[in-house]
């Protein structure tokens, strides 16, 4: 399997997961372009990459507002000729719930990060609609669905980015673009409860490295999934997923039914899974 003629748009803070799979995917032949917001980060890997014999570029600019994501799409097939991968990064937040968030600035850096990835996807799936062809994977977190302590803002944008993730591989159906996220899992003092000491001994088997393959399977063409979430960290790859059961039926149910029923409504056994919000009406209905 390989990326020979393929261009990757990689939009992600450049930290060590981010690194690992541009590094991963241009062992693979693929052209990566990575942006640079005006950090400079990313014009810095994209020369070091490329001194190592690899393909990396980089352009500058923001999806902040739909004009700008617009533009940044179209720097990248000005510069490489087309756009095969679009991969979205995450939000980069301390650790943080409601309560402690005294200001608006962990929320605005949430909500800047689901919007650059859904005006980034939008922009990119135009593009590849016209070619018939793409493949578009998100970040977002096991937070987003688990629930993470002192999370909860992280959390908030991380289940957003799913729920997005799954309704736009519905929008492309019938275009050849499959769109999957990924839920890295690596070492936190929060994520682990560990102590410092305790998670430096964790580092090398949570590495980022170990995250990469999962991504590039999702940028290549030869993946069949669409609209899946994958948990990817330490050498383990699952599938992350929503389920609901059949339940307690009951159309004129007082509250005493719900209590004296409450096993039949939190039961796990024979549970089934939507493929979408309205298969879980249809089990209504019949």
């Amino acid at each position: 399997m390989n990326f020979k003629n393929r261009v990757v748009l990689v939009a992600a803070s450049i930290n060590s997961v981010t690194r690992s799979n541009v590094n991963f995917l241009i062992e693979l032949g693929a052209t990566v372009v990575v942006v640079d917001s005006g950090q400079g980060d990313a014009k810095l890997l994209a020369q070091e990459l490329s001194a190592k014999n690899g393909t990396c570029l980089s352009v500058t600019g923001n999806a902040r507002e739909a004009s700008t994501a617009d533009a940044l799409i179209a720097q990248v097939v000005d510069q490489c000729g087309r756009l095969d991968v679009l991969i979205n990064g995450t939000c980069e937040l301390s650790a943080g719930g409601v309560s402690q968030a005294d200001d608006d600035k962990m929320l605005d850096a949430a909500m800047a990060q689901l919007r650059e990835t859904v005006l980034l996807s939008r922009s990119a799936m135009r593009y590849m609609a016209k070619q018939n062809y793409g493949r578009i994977v998100n970040t977002s977190s096991g937070a987003g669905i688990f629930g993470s302590e002192n999370e909860s803002i992280f959390a908030a944008a991380a289940g957003a980015v799913i729920g997005f993730t799954k309704s736009l591989s519905h929008e492309t159906k019938g275009i050849n673009v499959k769109v999957n996220a990924v839920a890295p899992l690596q070492a936190t003092t929060q994520a682990l409860e560990l102590s410092p000491d305790q998670l430096s001994r964790e580092d090398a088997t949570y590495d980022a490295q170990y995250i990469s393959p999962i991504v590039a399977y999702l940028c290549h063409e030869s993946c069949s999934l669409n609209g899946e979430l994958i948990s990817a960290g330490g050498g383990r790859f699952a599938r992350i997923f929503s389920s609901t059961i059949s339940g307690y039926f009951n159309q004129n149910a007082a509250i005493s039914d719900i209590s004296d029923n409450l096993r039949k409504i939190m039961a796990t056994n024979h549970a089934v899974i939507p493929l979408r919000a309205r298969d879980e009406i249809l089990m209504v209905e019949l």
